[in-house]
């Protein structure tokens, strides 16, 4: 075969893999419009089977579930079909993000952990967008605990699964900042921080939620006992942040001790508070003693050598 007859066969191949490629446009697009056409005329779930007995993509029948307001089936389309698991994912979110909140509210429980594993910074903003629609911080958590604790274990199933060390923490001062007042949230939230090595942040987070406690605050002359654990009472019933629990996930680190003393005086436990500031700041220690406002703490902090 001649070298003229080689260049006529392949330019007639090229022909016709493009003639494949335009009949194959025309014929989806065909296809999009029938679907569009009798969406509502037909049971979303036995479509679904249809396209995917013949090998339909699933970009496809998610398109064809939206456009049904089958969200379960779109998601079910996104996570489930031969596409990679990212942008599985991706399809999956935006379907929810387009979706009710009425309509699309189970489906982010439902597949929480699976858009996190995939998409988690994404998924994190968007759960955060849908807070103040009723998209229920608690319900939640338990997801993104499981995504940290597989974070943590580095055995992961999924070949797609991406570590973000920041997806949770975002989530959690995201909630927060629009109003949550869980108590999970926060004590999860102090975890997730007291985990980190920079103290910074949760040094923040501790002084921005940790008040001095009232018998600190105020000369134990000037208030009864009783007025005074009826106070100490209603703020931590009121404090969204377990104090107790934070400082003993702090202790545990056996770093962090800044945010420790914070939390002890937030406690009223100024002795302690010193003791421990002293083995790491003297001139923190010294300072909270001289705030001392009671006779017989005073006493108790002069001993120590720490008062002036």
């Amino acid at each position: 075969m001649t070298e003229l007859h080689l260049q006529e066969r392949e330019k007639g191949n090229i022909r016709r893999n493009n003639q494949n490629q335009q009949l194959s446009i025309v014929n989806t697009a065909l296809f999009h419009q029938f679907l569009s056409s009798f969406v509502g005329d037909m049971d979303p779930k036995t479509i679904i089977k249809i396209l995917a007995s013949h090998d339909v993509n699933s970009g496809e029948c998610t398109g064809y579930s939206a456009a049904a307001r089958d969200i379960g089936a779109a998601v079910n389309a996104s996570l489930g079909g031969e596409q990679d698991e990212k942008n599985g994912a991706l399809d999956a979110l935006r379907v929810l993000n387009e979706s009710p909140i009425e309509k699309a509210e189970p489906y982010y429980y439902k597949y929480a952990l699976a858009l996190l594993s995939c998409v988690p910074a994404l998924a994190s903003k968007s759960f955060v967008s849908r807070f103040s629609e009723g998209l229920s911080e608690i319900r939640l958590l338990s997801a993104f605990m499981q995504y940290e604790e597989r974070r943590k274990s580095n055995d992961n199933n999924l070949s797609s699964f991406v570590d973000d060390s920041n997806a949770s923490i975002c989530y959690m001062e995201g909630v927060i900042e629009l109003g949550s007042k869980s108590r999970a949230i926060f004590n999860y939230t102090a975890s997730l921080y007291a985990a980190l090595d920079d103290e910074e942040p949760l040094f923040r987070f501790i002084s921005k939620h940790v008040p001095v406690a009232t018998s600190l605050a105020s000369p134990v002359s000037n208030v009864s006992i009783s007025n005074l654990l009826l106070s100490q009472s209603n703020e931590e019933r009121n404090s969204p942040l377990d104090k107790a629990y934070a400082l003993r996930v702090i202790m545990r680190t056996g770093r962090h001790f800044r945010s420790a003393v914070k939390l002890y005086m937030g406690i009223g436990m100024r002795q302690q508070a010193v003791e421990l500031a002293l083995k790491v700041d003297p001139s923190l220690a010294r300072g909270l003693a001289r705030q001392s406002v009671d006779k017989d703490e005073m006493k108790r902090l002069v001993s120590t050598g720490l008062s002036s």
